[in-house]
């Protein structure tokens, strides 16, 4: 028995194009569809329940496509933020995310269990569960969506595992699920969530489409956690001594940022020893790559440089005045590629990593930590996030991340001596950071310089080059954050 046949399949691909337009997970929103056509279409049958499964393909503007897995239900429940209506027999059927569904997601747990395939009408879906995974049984289970998710949907089940769904599918590896599956097998890093299992997609593309994880029970990310925290720390910090070590107390929260430094060191020592996949094997920088990166950052600057100029008369009070210095000193900006200049010759490698690392991809469970979320930069191609980077670039974003956090915290406060007081706060915290990293990072591996000072002069080249991706994102998203960014590059380019 079928829900749909082909012709009322295909007629699918309009409405749900338009549907995706509403989701805070997709990713087109700023561009024009052109043309949708329904790539695929197959149907999970699970305890006499149906449950389509849709992948859309969107054409946008200038031939760019992009392609979309959605599953789909007849009982997705109320307040379902993707739900499209369609006329069969003259009947109405509303047709709504399946990720809302419960009885979808024990439907995938089932097809997990038994490593099962379902069937499409041009290709498949294959489940595969690793070693870690346990059928829970004990159905009807409690499951949530993570609301706060971005550009993917996760479904926390029984709080013993958590489903992500993938939305935006790319051909090839997904590193959220090779990355964490090559950690779990290949080296003793535990501060990832165990891979449980994933769905794959085998048609016209060979893609990811959905993975099973471990759920930790946590207090939240760090970027939670330190907002917290530092909404206390203005008021002892306001109305006590200046702090002016880096002592582990808890309104600082220096410890927990030596712990994050001493993790983020741990997990690029595992991923520079994986061995016997070639996916993972270091490779050495070459002078091509340093001038790859300089182009890449100039083309950036250029771009950035442009916007900043045509919205400067968008930007208010001190935002405005940092826009006309930035301008005025784009040389200097410009030089800051000389700092990776000579990386090459000093026998350093490149290796994987997370790729969009900041406080809001780690999960503070006690003293543990847990790193998440392994796909990296999502406006990235597929192949460019499984390609080996400097480690820099993780550490890069996570210092930009702690700056964030205090700039954020600065802001909301709202009072005159918050600036001083965050400023300096964030400054402890990255050379705490920084000193735990160096400290915790293993000298064999050879993913850094060799010395401390050559480690942060190349590190600088890499956390402007932050700065200046998230001006960008800022101009064309939050301009009223501008300020953030623009301050952090001036003050690193000083």
């Amino acid at each position: 028995m079928t829900l749909l046949s082909p012709q009322e399949a295909d007629m699918l691909a309009e409405p749900l194009a338009d549907a995706l337009k509403g989701q805070r997970w997709f990713g087109g929103k700023a561009r024009a569809v052109r043309s949708q056509l329904m790539l695929d279409y197959g149907e999970m049958q699970y305890d006499s329940g149906i449950f389509p499964l849709a992948i859309v393909r969107l054409v946008f503007d200038q031939d760019v496509v992009e392609d979309y897995f959605i599953p789909l239900s007849l009982s997705g429940g109320d307040n379902v933020p993707l739900s499209i209506r369609i006329e069969k027999e003259g009947k109405t059927l509303v047709l709504s995310d399946a990720l809302f569904d419960a009885r979808f997601m024990e439907g995938v747990m089932h097809a997990l269990a038994g490593n099962r395939r379902m069937e499409m009408r041009k290709g498949q879906i294959s489940t595969v569960h690793t070693r870690f995974f346990a059928d829970p049984g004990g159905w009807p289970m409690q499951t949530s969506v993570i609301s706060s998710e971005q550009s993917n949907t996760s479904v926390v089940i029984g709080r013993s595992s958590i489903y992500k769904s993938y939305r935006k599918i790319e051909k090839g590896v997904n590193p959220d699920c090779e990355v964490p599956d090559a950690l779990s097998s290949s080296s003793g890093f535990s501060a990832v969530p165990k891979p449980l299992g994933r769905l794959e997609y085998t048609g016209e593309t060979k893609c990811t489409v959905g993975s099973l994880s471990e759920f930790v029970e946590n207090e939240g990310d760090c970027w939670t956690y330190f907002l917290k925290e530092l909404s206390l720390f203005t008021e002892s910090a306001a109305s006590g001594p200046e702090p002016d070590d880096r002592a582990d107390n808890e309104h600082s929260c220096l410890g927990l940022v030596s712990d994050l430094g001493r993790v983020t060191a741990q997990l690029h020592n595992a991923l520079a020893s994986i061995g016997g996949n070639e996916a993972f094997a270091p490779v050495a920088v070459s002078h091509e790559d340093t001038l790859r990166w300089a182009a890449d950052f100039s083309k950036l600057t250029d771009s950035v440089m442009r916007t900043l100029e045509a919205r400067r008369h968008l930007l208010e009070g001190a935002a405005s005045s940092m826009a006309g210095r930035l301008m005025a000193e784009k040389q200097k900006l410009s030089r800051s590629a000389d700092n990776v200049a000579d990386l090459h010759t000093l026998g350093v490698r490149r290796i994987r990593v997370h790729g969009d690392y900041h406080l809001g991809q780690v999960l503070k469970a006690g003293r543990k930590l847990y790193i998440i979320d392994f796909e990296g930069e999502p406006m990235r191609s597929l192949d460019y996030r499984r390609s080996p980077h400097c480690a820099l670039k993780d550490v890069s974003g996570m210092l930009r991340s702690l700056d964030y956090a205090a700039s954020f915290s600065a802001r909301r406060a709202g009072t005159p001596e918050s600036e001083s007081i965050f400023s300096r706060w964030s400054r402890l915290a990255q050379g705490a950071f920084l000193e735990s990293y160096w400290a915790s990072s293993g000298r064999d591996m050879q993913f850094l310089p060799p010395t401390f000072d050559g480690m942060e002069k190349a590190l600088a080249f890499f956390t402007i080059e932050k700065a200046v991706y998230e001006l960008d994102y800022e101009l064309n998203n939050r301009p009223s954050w501008v300020g953030i960014p623009l301050a952090a590059i001036l003050s690193l380019i000083s």
